[in-house]
């Protein structure tokens, strides 16, 4: 048996869809699970255990970053692989027509707003909905059970040696705990999103209170884009930190976070990649929410900066221990210590005191899967674009 899983970007999202993936794994064992994806949110997927095939999107998936063309090609490959089933976990209809298109004959996916109109089992979805408990219901419906991992991530021996060799570098092991920070986020070829960002001020204070406790090594991470925040968190900081900015691959960025003792940032990749290598994290919502986009783990806490965010929540994970021992200096939230190293838990209250003097409005057009011409049809069908017609009749009329 083949099976297809389409799930074109971003990092952090492709990342989340890897609690399905595993699903397939422990209930399909013989089955050969091939994963498209776009090229930007590949290295989500690199060395994954439960993926027996990676197959490149190229820019397919990204708002208008693709043609007619582009895609027409990629339904001929689908076609030519003969796959039996595919799980389409995006709510794009030009996503959810790939397999349609393709003639594979078991179609499962997800249905926000009647846009999943191809699929032979529609799964229903509402916009305020949990993205990982969103995919274990698509398990749910096709008769899998659901594993209990959120999120898989395996850093290659590759990826390993180099994080040791840059701990060795930068000396990052010499203190108390090592502690990776991600002030930035929110930049992706599909969405531009810095609100998602907590003032690096903020974060500036944490990292001083975790030097003057604790005695933690501070590690910076990050890429190009997210330069502004880390030179702003690091003019603020009292205390010295090491700059890791561009040091590391997406691989190398897990693994280091794999042998650090906590991570804290804002929601984003790096954060979700925390949870995929199972550290300790706290993830910072501000312009996003944690009930659509937290994780159900025992290691990984939400803290949210706004107000409207905390008015449905989802998951059963943001209620936390009320055994708090150790305080925010600043804003009165608690954690508990664990193993006298590292900790375990921020609780409800606390998170939604962290930065409370500012908050950040929702940005609604930053949730889902992103903005697109596709986001504002209730149905496809009836209010399809002219660029959706050209593949239409592209896909319908030509031999494949």
């Amino acid at each position: 048996m083949s099976v297809l899983v389409i799930k074109p970007l971003a990092l952090g999202d492709v990342l989340r869809a890897t609690g399905f993936t595993a699903t397939l794994r422990q209930e399909l064992p013989q089955a050969r699970i091939t994963f498209a994806v776009g090229d930007y949110a590949a290295p989500a997927l690199a060395n994954n255990p439960d993926i027996d095939e990676i197959l490149p999107m190229g820019m397919l998936g990204t708002p208008r970053r693709y043609d007619a063309a582009q895609y027409v090609a990629f339904v001929r490959r689908l076609r030519r692989r003969g796959f039996d089933a595919a799980f389409v976990l995006d709510r794009s209809p030009a996503m959810a027509l790939l397999p349609y298109f393709a003639r594979i004959p078991y179609r499962i996916g997800l249905d926000s707003r009647r846009r999943g109109f191809p699929h032979t089992t529609r799964v229903p979805v509402d916009m305020d909905d949990n993205e990982v408990e969103t995919y274990r219901r698509v398990a749910t419906l096709a008769g899998l059970q659901p594993v209990d991992t959120p999120c898989v991530f395996r850093p290659t021996r590759d990826d390993v040696a180099a994080a040791r060799r840059l701990a060795e570098e930068f000396d990052l092991d010499s203190g108390g705990l090592r502690v990776v920070m991600a002030p930035g986020g929110g930049v992706n070829p599909g969405a531009v999103v810095v609100t998602k960002r907590w003032p690096a001020e903020r974060f500036a204070a944490v990292a001083d209170w975790l030097v003057d406790e604790y005695g933690a090594r501070i590690c910076l991470v990050g890429t190009a884009p997210d330069s502004p925040s880390i030179a702003a968190m690091t003019r603020s900081m009292a205390r010295p930190v090491t700059n890791l900015e561009g040091h590391t691959t997406f691989g190398q960025l897990g693994a280091l976070i794999a042998g650090s003792d906590l991570f804290i940032g804002n929601d984003s990749a790096s954060a979700q990649l925390a949870v995929g290598v199972e550290t300790l994290s706290v993830t910072v919502f501000t312009a996003t929410e944690p009930g659509i986009y937290g994780t159900a783990s025992r290691r990984a806490r939400s803290g949210c900066t706004g107000s409207r965010a905390w008015r449905r929540p989802r998951m059963s994970s943001l209620n936390a221990s009320k055994s708090s021992t150790m305080s925010w200096p600043w804003s009165g939230g608690r954690f508990r210590s664990r193993q006298h190293k590292a900790f375990s838990t921020i609780s409800v209250a606390s998170a939604k005191r962290i930065g409370c003097a500012r908050s950040f409005p929702i940005n609604r057009s930053s949730r889902g899967s992103g903005s697109s011409s596709w986001r504002s049809a209730t149905c496809f069908a009836t209010s399809c674009s002219a660029f959706a017609w050209r593949i239409i009749r592209s896909v319908s009329r030509q031999p494949l």
